[in-house]
């Protein structure tokens, strides 16, 4: 999925908060993800069924659930430090046995992420919106348009469990390894996607239906009986085992 880019907060009146589901179409017209709100939690589902992923805005806790081994990943922030420990452990015993993270891929680069604020508006499937620009090292890697949350009908409650997960992936992709071993930084998304696509037209992605109708309480939570996968860098062959 390409980035979701930031845009400009555009002050409106927003209704009530109920649940909220956005369903993204392909540029066949074939679902490609579907994002759904109730309260302070969220869930991205693929439309390919392999994964989906939960988000508890309260204890900023992300899920990501495999349904065809019926295992889930836990994201927050403990994961995340331990995974940076590993990572730093196993870069650090890369470099005692003579090998470069650089010449494998992993060196320290950090391309730079900007997102342009185009001035230019379009109307996408009956959305009015903004087009934005998200650049990378100064080449144009994604066009987004993107317009503010009362424009189709989400509240300000459920706007805010949203833009709090895409904060997370953010922060998360930030942190994930030490520092400088990250590509483009990936903003926040403060705006709702009302379509993408890369320079050419391609990995186009479009809102095609809003619904406000109830969303089942258990969507948003691990099924019972789920094995729960610890997060680990796994051993490069020939370096020692961890203690």
């Amino acid at each position: 999925m390409r980035h979701l880019i930031t845009a400009c907060c555009i002050a409106f009146a927003t209704p009530a908060m109920s649940d909220v589901t956005l369903v993204y179409q392909d540029a066949e017209g074939k679902p490609a993800y579907t994002l759904s709100v109730k309260g302070d939690m969220m869930r991205i589902d693929m439309n390919d069924d392999s994964h989906a992923t939960l988000f508890n805005a309260t204890r900023e806790e992300m899920i990501i659930l495999q349904p065809d081994k019926r295992e889930y990943i836990v994201m927050d922030r403990p994961s995340v430090e331990r995974l940076q420990a590993q990572m730093r452990q196993a870069f650090q015993m890369m470099e005692q046995f003579g090998m470069d993270p650089a010449a494998m891929g992993l060196g320290k680069v950090r391309s730079e992420g900007v997102v342009v604020q185009t001035g230019e508006t379009r109307t996408v499937g009956g959305h009015r919106c903004n087009v934005m620009n998200y650049m990378v090292d100064g080449a144009l890697d994604t066009i987004s348009c993107i317009t503010a949350p009362g424009r189709v009908g989400i509240s300000d409650e459920d706007w805010a469990t949203i833009h709090g997960m895409f904060e997370m992936m953010a922060k998360l992709a930030s942190d994930m390894l030490p520092d400088g071993m990250m590509s483009a930084d990936m903003p926040p998304m403060d705006g709702v996607l009302i379509e993408s696509h890369g320079p050419n037209g391609e990995d186009r992605q479009l809102l095609s239906r809003i619904d406000t109708a109830s969303l089942d309480a258990a969507r948003f939570q691990v099924p019972s009986g789920w094995k729960r996968l610890s997060i680990e860098i796994p051993q490069m062959p020939g370096m020692p085992g961890r203690r």
